[in-house]
Parts: C-alpha cells; structure tokens; sequence
C-alpha cells in the first residue's frame, strides 16, 4: 500500500510544482503583453489625434473629421475595461500562487523561500485601465479644447457616442464578474449533479 502511495504524491507533487511555476512565469507573459497593448494604443492613439489636429487646422468647416477620434476613444474604453478586470483576476492568482506555495511547503515539505512579487502587477493593471479611461475622457474634450468643433449635429452625435462607448468601456468589469459567477454557479451545479449520480 505505501508504494502506490508514494507513487501518487510524488506526481502531485510534481504537479502542483508544475502549476506553480506556470503561474509565476504567466506574470512576465502578463506583463510583457500589457506593455505591448500600452504602445501600441498610445501609438494609434498619437497617429489619428496628430491626422485630426493637422487637418482640422486646414479643414475647421468639416466637422465629420471628428468621428476619427472614436476609433482611440473605442480602443481605450475596451482596454480600460480589461485591464481594471485583469487586476483583479491577477489579484485572485497571486492568492492562487501563495495557497499553492503553503500547499508545497506544508504537504510535500517542499519550501519556496522567496516568492516573487506579483502585487505590483495587480496595481500596475488597476493602473493601465484607468490611464485608458483617462485618455478617452481627454479625448472626448479634445474637439472643444481645441475649438474645432461648434456645437453641432455632428459633434452632438460624436459626443453621446463616445459617452457611450465609454460608459460600455467602463463597465465592461462588471459585465466579466457577473458572467464569471454564472460561470461558476453552473460548473458547481454540474458537479453536484455529477456527484449526486456517483461519477
């Protein structure tokens, strides 16, 4: 009986080895990728504000120049969603990462002296999603800033877009938690079920 059992707990523990460091190397994968998203909005989002604030200098009586901005404003209400709920996934995988660390140590007497920091991470993409909703709002007010615009049907119809877009943007992390606790609220009745048939 002792050696199936040792058999057993070693490939746990190899295992839960293996997801631990998956998960700490998801973190520079997490990190690499989030920096990546940042240049490229903020490079998108110079290319069409300096094409808008060029040819609205040579242009200032088309204002259908101003539904350009909507494409940044778009891309930054998507990401601010994204990267305010990344935060708080990141914030549920640290803790993940610290039980696993507890787990190895305490079950399979395997101690990890040093755990990386991955709090910063969490902060960093709270960080990123509100720069983004930062950004869109700036964007919005960019056509009044400049005096570009009059007021408008077209301006009018840009403004209640973009509001609109970033209303969407901004509770984008509430439409993900909602899905996810339906989510689980499903997997636990399927498993109850699959429980209670004996499989």
């Amino acid at each position: 009986m002792e050696n199936n059992e040792k058999p057993n707990s070693d490939f746990k523990r190899n295992l839960k080895w293996e997801e631990f460091k998956l998960r700490v190397e998801h973190n520079k994968y997490f990190l690499n990728i989030a920096l990546q998203v940042n240049v490229f909005f903020y490079l998108t989002t110079g290319g069409v504000l300096g094409f808008f604030l060029k040819d609205s200098t040579q242009q200032s009586q088309d204002n259908h120049l101003v539904f350009f901005l909507l494409l940044p404003i778009l891309i930054g209400a998507v990401l601010g969603g994204i990267f305010v709920y990344g935060a708080k996934l990141q914030k549920n995988a640290s803790e993940k990462t610290e039980e696993l660390r507890v787990e190895l140590k305490n079950d399979f007497s395997l101690e990890i002296k040093e755990l990386p920091d991955v709090q910063p991470l969490h902060l960093l993409f709270l960080i990123f999603g509100y720069i983004f909703f930062l950004v869109v709002a700036a964007l919005i007010l960019v056509p009044i800033i400049i005096g570009f615009v009059i007021i408008s049907r077209d301006f009018i119809i840009f403004s209640v877009m973009a509001v609109l877009i970033l209303c969407a943007g901004a509770n984008l992390p509430w439409i993900a938690s909602k899905k996810e606790s339906k989510a689980a609220k499903n997997r636990r009745n399927k498993q109850q079920r699959w429980n209670e048939i004996g499989l």
